[in-house]
């Protein structure tokens, strides 16, 4: 993945990437071009700019530089006298060493601690294709692959398709499975050559991932199981038969794009409304990791009006999925639909902190700084919500109540 800025704002990798080879160009000036430093900076910083995954590697090579260079910078300024002890420098340093961690160290995503995190892992996909004897012929992302290899065992029925070493996989498999995420060319061409009875497959959709979606609109499958880590998904036909009829979601869909629209239908629709709530209270019950059913539930409540009953599924959301996209919006929601504008904007300000200035977010920050009486910074808001999406009519109203009202 490329690198997201807003998530190093933190850790000091732009002053990194901007000092180096400002440093670096300070040193040749004195002392001449260091070529060495010269091409491992440009190297590293490339690789690191071109994928995340290089910036440990950038941030080991920049480190002897940076200290000699920014050493050197720093050595002619006057020190004052209480510096002149190696003691006291010592714990100066040392202090520094703790005062730039700490903004690291209280990040919500990387709590401090040993142990494993299960949130992603299909630990309830293991348990329920144990119970109910699912077997053969399955398919896996190779990063399941590990687990459901772990968990099948010496049973030969239920390992997994790809596991965590790809190239133990056929060739021929492994130069289509790829594509299948994207191309549905690629995916009919794997399923006609294995005949997939049961799919196991990541509820995080990767940006790139449309293979939910594409069996959302393919009449042979149907989704029997989902939480936050995984979905399982059988033939309707076939030796799942009697599966797919007793646990087979009738509205839930697998895909995020199928799951969209059913949000947008239930706005309108009462009775769709109650039928989305009754499976994904089935998905609370059938997994400890239901953050993202709880999410959903929040939103439905909060669409028939039942704001302290979206709240409680809100919180629920967030002890288990603290990092869900969206979560800090709905609670923002809701704490303006019952009145606590200051706690609205707090919302509102966590999700942009954590997941950037999505579409309708500035609009709704706007509305915050409306009813808490500032003006100006509503009028800043829906502008910003205006340069983001320019369509926004709520925004482009709002804003012009206010330019009416100087």
């Amino acid at each position: 993945m490329p690198l997201v800025w807003n998530t190093h704002l933190r850790d000091g990798l732009p002053a990194l990437m901007l000092g180096w080879p400002l440093l670096l160009l300070w040193r040749a000036r004195r002392k001449g071009l260091d070529l060495v430093e010269a091409l491992l900076c440009l190297f590293f910083t490339g690789v690191a700019l071109s994928s995340q995954r290089f910036l440990g590697p950038y941030a080991l090579a920049a480190a002897p530089f940076v200290a000699r260079d920014l050493g050197a910078r720093v050595a002619p300024l006057h020190r004052p006298a209480w510096l002149t002890s190696a003691a006291v420098r010592g714990v100066v340093v040392a202090a520094a060493c703790v005062a730039i961690s700490l903004p690291e160290w209280s990040r919500p995503d990387l709590p401090l601690g040993l142990g494993l995190d299960l949130s992603g892992v299909p630990v309830a996909a293991g348990d329920f294709l144990r119970d109910h004897n699912v077997r053969g012929r399955g398919f896996n992302p190779f990063h399941f692959g590990g687990y459901l290899a772990f968990r099948a065992g010496v049973d030969r029925g239920r390992l997994p398709f790809m596991s965590t070493q790809p190239e133990q996989t056929p060739r021929a498999d492994r130069l289509l499975y790829p594509r299948v995420f994207g191309d549905p060319a690629a995916w009919r061409a794997l399923d006609e050559r294995h005949r997939f009875e049961y799919l196991v497959l990541d509820r995080d959709q990767d940006p790139g991932d449309w293979l939910p979606d594409l069996l959302d609109h393919d009449a042979a499958w149907v989704m029997v199981f989902a939480d936050d880590a995984a979905s399982i998904l059988v033939r309707r036909h076939g030796r799942f038969a009697a599966l797919a009829d007793s646990f087979g979601y009738r509205v839930l869909p697998a895909g995020r794009v199928a799951r969209a629209a059913l949000l947008s239908a239930c706005a309108s629709d009462s009775i769709l409304r109650e039928r989305t709530g009754t499976e994904l209270r089935r998905q609370v019950a059938a997994s400890p990791w239901g953050g993202r059913a709880h999410q959903l539930l929040g939103v439905l409540a909060a669409m028939a009006g039942r704001t302290a009953e979206a709240r409680t599924h809100a919180e629920l959301a967030l002890e288990q999925r603290p990092l869900l996209p969206g979560l800090h919006e709905l609670l923002g929601l809701i704490a303006l639909e019952q009145g606590r504008a200051q706690d609205a904007l707090r919302e509102f300000r966590r999700e942009r902190s954590l997941h950037g200035e999505t579409r309708g977010l500035n609009f709704e920050l706007g509305r915050a700084w409306q009813r808490l009486g500032q003006r100006d910074r509503a009028r800043a808001a829906y502008r910003r919500e205006l340069r983001i999406d320019p369509a926004s009519d709520g925004a482009r109203d709002s804003l012009a109540v206010l330019e009416g009202a100087r």
